[in-house]
Formats: C-alpha cells, sequence, structure tokens
C-alpha cells in the first residue's frame, strides 16, 4: 500500500451480502523441494471503492509459516474492480509428508473478523529430499586450486546466475478494432531469444496512456471460480470492453530444459525473466446498428420521401394508386410506418396517387429527372 493510506473503507459499507468475491484454484502441485504458487482473484461487489486486506487462513495441521502473499496485503479496489492475489507456498524440510490445505480470504476494516474466503485449496507435502553427497563443495574445493592456477575464468562459468531477458522489440496488438472481431498480438524480440513468451490481454480506461497505466486489469474469460486472465495470441473483442482501451503484457521467461522439472511444477517464477508492455489501441468503439427507425414521409413528393429514407438508410419501393394522378406525386400512406425500427438497408413502401396510365412525366425547367411508371415501381431516369 503506498501514500501512507490507513487501511479502512472510503464510504459507507454497503447492506447484505459479502463485500468480496474470491476465486482461485482448488488444488495446488509443490515441486520437489516442497514449493508452489497459486493465483487468486478478489473481486469488489459492494457497489463503492473500498480497501480489501488479504489473508491466508492455513488448514489442519497447515503452519501459517509456510505461505507468504507476493506483494501487499491491503489492496485497493474501485467498484467492480478486481486484483490478482499470488500466494507462494513453501513448506519446511522438517515438516511431515502428506495431504494438507489452505484458503485465501478477503475482510473490510469495519468487519475484520468476517472474512469472506475463496475455494479449499488441497496440497500434498512429498516427502523431503534424501541429502545427497556434497558434491559442491567437492567442486568449489577444485575450483579453489584452479582459481590458485589462473582459473578464474571457470569461476565465473560455475557460479554465474542467467540475467533476464531484455524486450529488443515489445509486443504489437493487430486487426479492426470492432466488436466480435479477432485481435492478434504479434510478439515481441528478445534477448536472448531462447525464451518462452506468454501473452496476457488487459484492459485499461479510456483516459489510460503507455505512460500512466495504474488502472489497466487483466481481462477475464469464463465465470465465477472458473474465471481466469485471457492468454494467447488473439482476443475476441466483446461489448464487456466497450470504450476500454486493449493491450498485452508479455512474460519472457528463461527455461533451461536440463534443469526444468519433467513433471512441469518448477516455479517459473522463480526463473529468469522480464515483461514488456504493448502500445495500448484506441478505446474500443460500440457496435455498429443493425436497425434504425424508419422517418415520417407522409404527405412528401416521391422525390423528397426518397431522399428522406435514403439519409435514414432506407431503401424506396412506390406502388401507384388507381386514382388519376400526377408527376412526381405525394405519399398517402408507408410501410412499415413512422418510428418503427427496421433493418438498415431494408425497403419502405410508399402508397402514391398516380395512376398507371401516365407512362412518363416530363418535367421542365426545374432541376428534378424525369420519372417513369412501371407496374410496382416509379423508376427515376436521368434527364437527357
Amino acid at each position: 500500500m503506498s501514500g501512507g493510506q490507513e487501511f479502512g473503507p472510503t464510504g459507507p459499507a454497503a447492506p447484505g451480502g459479502p463485500p468480496f468475491a474470491v476465486a482461485g484454484p482448488s488444488a495446488v502441485s509443490l515441486d520437489a523441494a516442497r514449493s508452489g504458487l497459486a493465483s487468486f482473484t478478489v473481486s469488489n461487489v459492494t457497489g463503492r471503492p473500498v480497501r480489501a486486506r488479504v489473508m491466508v487462513v492455513p488448514g489442519a495441521g497447515a503452519d501459517p509459516a509456510w505461505f507468504r502473499i507476493s506483494g501487499d496485503a491491503e489492496r485497493s479496489l474501485p467498484v467492480a474492480g478486481t486484483a490478482t492475489v499470488e500466494v507462494a507456498v513453501h513448506v519446511a524440510t522438517t515438516a511431515p509428508a502428506g495431504e494438507s490445505s489452505f484458503t485465501v480470504g478477503a475482510a473490510l476494516e469495519e468487519a475484520p473478523d468476517q472474512v469472506v474466503s475463496g475455494p479449499t485449496v488441497a496440497f500434498r507435502v512429498p516427502d523431503p529430499v534424501k541429502r545427497r553427497f556434497p558434491w559442491l563443495w567437492v567442486i568449489v574445493a577444485v575450483v579453489a586450486v584452479l582459481v590458485l592456477a589462473g582459473g578464474g575464468i571457470l569461476i565465473w562459468i560455475l557460479t554465474r546466475t542467467p540475467a533476464a531477458p531484455t524486450a529488443v522489440e515489445p509486443p504489437a496488438i493487430s486487426g479492426a478494432l470492432e466488436v466480435g472481431t479477432d485481435l492478434a498480438v504479434e510478439q515481441g524480440t528478445w534477448d536472448p531469444d531462447d525464451v518462452v513468451k506468454i501473452d496476457v490481454w488487459q484492459a485499461c480506461p479510456a483516459s489510460a496512456t503507455d505512460e500512466d497505466d495504474a488502472d489497466c486489469e487483466d481481462i477475464l474469460v469464463g465465470e465465477g471460480e472458473d474465471a481466469t486472465p485471457a492468454q494467447g495470441h488473439t482476443f475476441v473483442v466483446g461489448a464487456e470492453v466497450v470504450g476500454r482501451r486493449i493491450r498485452v503484457i508479455e512474460t519472457a521467461v528463461r527455461v533451461d530444459p536440463e534443469t526444468f522439472g519433467e513433471d512441469g511444477t518448477e516455479d517459473l517464477s522463480d526463473l529468469p525473466h522480464a515483461s514488456a508492455p504493448s502500445a495500448m489501441t484506441d478505446p474500443v468503439p460500440p457496435a455498429a446498428p443493425t436497425t434504425a427507425v424508419v422517418p415520417d414521409v407522409l404527405g412528401l413528393s416521391y422525390r423528397n420521401a426518397q431522399a428522406t429514407l435514403a439519409d435514414s438508410g432506407f431503401q424506396i419501393r412506390g406502388i401507384p394508386s388507381n386514382e388519376v394522378g400526377e408527376c412526381n406525386p405525394k405519399v398517402e400512406a408507408q410501410d412499415p410506418a413512422k418510428s418503427t425500427e427496421a433493418p438498415i438497408g431494408s425497403d419502405v413502401v410508399v402508397f402514391i396517387d398516380q395512376s398507371p396510365p401516365i407512362r412518363k412525366c416530363f418535367v421542365f425547367g426545374s432541376n428534378l429527372d424525369d420519372i417513369v411508371i412501371a407496374p410496382d415501381r416509379i423508376i427515376p431516369v436521368p434527364s437527357p
């Protein structure tokens, strides 16, 4: 927590119901070193900005010293905001093997005893690793001899820690920024290039910039406890991100195939890694409308009715009556009626006082084109 703020609410407590929703996995695997990492989300459902205190509640037989929350235990959450909480598990070598568990909870200061708990996370403590022959001390002794003989380079090779990768080119987002379309990430380039790249999609406020990204958050897919951050090379733009900017956070991890566990349980966060963000997109615009309101064309001349309908995205189709008519007649009725929602590009039928025997009207001294009367349609034709 920054800025010296005290833990506590910023407004009155919301009546009824728990203030938070806590989601996370139901199990976590520990590696041979008895370590593991689990990720949880804490969501504000109070309808107001709050500050949450996150805590780990050990299960029966578990030692609180086995668990550590990454970052601050107190988090500020805006309205409907979500925070990601990572819990590192490291069981002491003296603890017996067996099944154990823990839960992650969150509470407000005005009700510290009312902890909202997430799902119970089960894990198995593996048997302690048997101590091996102390080859490291043998190697150190050999290296010491080599140092005396001028073998300093060998020491550097044996003791150096691989450096974290460096971003050469950040990732970039491509694709049409429209609801229902796919965005794609063009992965960045890294030094060295033998890294594993993980791309996570985030949404940011419309006011955010590449320099001011404090309120960006992972886009979640799925519902409730099954919700997970959106990852991968593509993302389908949905209505939930309309008005927000999109970006990708790419994390590059250096993985040594010779030391990475075959069971895949090694904690990647312990490996050399670095992250780089893409540039933010413009705010996602709302989806284009597929319908429009039919305007009122009653009493307008056929020409004016045609222009009015075209301005609203509709086609005109004229049906003459059996009355004795006139050139460029007026509209007597329309279908669909005015103020009706109709698909953009559809026909609006207008009924006009125009007799079929009048085959052609010649208009002189005006900017109107001639019109030809057909059995079911009035067809404008260019003037010669």
